[in-house]
């Protein structure tokens, strides 16, 4: 007897189904065990004013500008040198290096 095979058709929409239900469970979960967002202040997420202060502007022009030039820098430059640490050497150190042993020779003894 001849079995039918089912048509490929029905074996895709059967496994989009599925995955669409694992999708559909994962997200839920994933919404209720993700923390909450947190709050933000309206000052914070309120948008920036695209205008430019002229008042503001028209002072930066009164500021004191100083050249190059003009600014003293000190460097604090210390007088007393650390301290030299000995450095560790290389010394040689003899190996003790590998002689051959003597190897037992199998010998034959009758009646052991």
């Amino acid at each position: 007897m001849k079995k039918n095979k089912t048509p490929s058709v029905v074996t895709v929409s059967i496994l989009t189904i599925i995955t669409i239900s694992f999708w559909v469970v994962f997200s839920i979960l994933r919404l209720i065990i993700s923390p909450p967002e947190p709050q933000v202040e309206e000052d914070i997420s309120s948008p920036l004013d695209p205008k430019l202060n002229e008042k503001t502007l028209g002072e930066i022009g009164g500021k004191t500008f100083y050249d190059a030039s003009q600014i003293e820098t000190q460097i604090a430059i210390p007088t007393e040198s650390p301290e030299a640490t000995a450095t560790p050497t290389a010394t040689a150190v003899a190996s003790p290096s590998a002689t051959p042993a003597e190897i037992a020779s199998p010998s034959a003894t009758p009646g052991l």
